[in-house]
């Protein structure tokens, strides 16, 4: 975090701002958001400068131009590349109901939940892929597990209905997360798999996850529910082994 100290009028203001995308609070995220677009023609609104230092209008009035201007400044980060290793969007509700996100990690998703989210994320189709993610809690939680109700189709088609009624700016904001800790946990930890046509093109090169997984399994194609509930890191760890051009060319010798 920047601490921030200003005189103005003769009074001391002391606050502390946000250095990086992970220092974002849900809040600030959702509304960054927003403002993406004006980013990229230049414009940085005063309202939302305003809103990310956590003033009020009476004491962002008092602050001069030139001020304004080097506390703009202090979030240059946000027209960059976004890079995070947190998940920001943590959990939301929405009608009384609580919907928990997964871990940043991505280490309690399984290979379907992942394969799927997936596809509609590629596809743009970022409502429905949030609803695969964010679940409600499972009833007597006990804390040892994934807080979330075990991932399923048809409860994602539920909720989806639902999520179509949601801020759009907070599936923004989910989905803004959702790439760039992908980037951060999945495409560079598993260049094999993500760094040639399979990985990077958008929906289009996204080929079939579900023929890779049948690739993967080979002749043990009854073993595919296994697979699909396997962990997400188990099933790429496994695909990016196969893929490894050294093991290639030893198995050729």
């Amino acid at each position: 975090m920047n601490e921030i100290k200003l005189i103005v009028k003769e009074k001391e203001i002391v606050f502390n701002t946000s250095s990086s995308w992970d220092e974002l609070t849900q809040e600030q995220m959702v509304r960054v958001a927003k403002a993406i677009p004006l980013f990229m023609t230049g414009w940085f609104d005063p309202d939302l400068l305003m809103f990310l230092l956590g003033l009020n209008k009476k004491a962002f009035k008092l602050i001069p131009p030139v001020e304004k201007y080097e506390l703009r400044k202090t979030f240059d980060f946000l027209i960059q590349k976004p890079k995070m290793k947190k998940l920001i969007v943590e959990t939301f509700k929405y009608k009384g109901i609580q919907y928990i996100g997964y871990q940043a990690g991505f280490s309690n998703i399984t290979w379907e939940e992942f394969i799927t989210a997936e596809r509609y994320f590629m596809n743009n189709e970022h409502t429905i892929a949030a609803a695969v993610l964010y679940r409600q809690e499972r009833e007597n939680y006990n804390g040892e597990s994934d807080p979330r109700i075990p991932f399923s189709v048809y409860g994602t088609e539920k909720r989806a209905e639902t999520f179509q009624h949601l801020d759009h700016y907070l599936i923004s904001a989910i989905a803004l997360n959702y790439f760039s800790l992908r980037e951060t946990y999945i495409t560079n930890r598993y260049k094999n798999v993500f760094g040639s046509s399979s990985g990077n093109n958008g929906g289009k090169s996204l080929f079939s996850w579900i023929n890779i997984t049948r690739t993967i399994l080979g002749e043990d194609f009854f073993e595919e529910k296994k697979i699909l509930k396997s962990n997400v890191h188990t099933v790429l760890h496994r695909l990016n082994t196969l893929l490894d051009p050294t093991n290639k060319k030893k198995r050729k010798k």
